[in-house]
């Protein structure tokens, strides 16, 4: 009886739970640029300049422009796409219910190139440079 309980507690968590929204809902990107300093802008708004950390929410497309004086802009399109491993993991592991939940909170989005980079743009030889975001605990 008691190995029942414990398989109905398992299946339970695991339809309770999606992919998406476990491995996250938002992504942190990092601008940096030479010369620092550069105007950042988000979506027609100015929102602060280099270096910047930012939180993006995956289910959003974003336009970010780097800008700086006497040189030429420096665009980011930053489109959402749909996971289809997440999508896969939610009908192998929850039997479809994450899909919902993730449907509902945009867990199955991410960003293709730039899900938790360090970008760093140099002016003056027009070069962008992306590397992965290195979190230390």
């Amino acid at each position: 009886m008691k190995k029942y309980i414990i398989l109905i507690a398992l299946i339970c968590l695991m339809s309770a739970t999606s992919c998406g929204s476990l491995t996250g809902l938002y992504s942190t990107v990092t601008f940096d640029s030479n010369p620092p300093g550069a105007e950042i802008t988000r979506n027609h708004q100015v929102i602060g300049r280099t270096p910047m950390k930012m939180k993006l929410k995956n289910s959003k497309n974003y336009n970010i422009i780097i800008s700086y004086p006497d040189f030429q802009n420096r665009v980011y399109q930053f489109d959402k796409e749909i996971s289809t491993g997440t999508i896969f993991a939610n009908i192998l592991f929850t039997g479809g219910t994450g899909l919902i939940i993730d449907a509902a909170t945009g867990g199955f989005y991410k960003y293709h190139n730039f899900h938790n980079q360090k970008i760093f743009y140099d002016f003056q030889i027009e070069k962008t440079i992306v590397t992965p975001e290195i979190k230390y605990d």
